[in-house]
């Protein structure tokens, strides 16, 4: 699995791990967040990731008080795709 596709699946589960600790729907989530049904599915199960924009919308539909607190669970795979990037450059 590559890096990107690692920090898709992560993220995906640390949206979907939150969702249900809390007990709400994709339904409810997506449209308190105003994105569609299927949008939110395809990102809890790592076929896409969010921009910037949408993750924001996530995370205030799953009452967080930021994005980090969503990406702490994925800052294992994170980190080191950041790492890459910078050194790359």
């Amino acid at each position: 699995m590559s890096d990107e596709q690692e920090y898709k699946t992560q993220l995906g589960k640390a949206i979907r791990n939150k969702r249900t600790e809390l007990g709400a729907t994709i339904e409810k989530v997506a449209g308190i967040a105003d994105i569609h049904t299927r949008t939110l599915q395809r990102i809890e199960h790592g076929e896409t990731s969010p921009q910037v924009t949408t993750l924001v919308k996530i995370a205030i539909a799953l009452d967080l008080s930021s994005t980090a607190e969503l990406l702490k669970d994925a800052d294992k795979t994170v980190y080191p795709l950041f790492k890459k990037a910078y050194e790359e450059e």
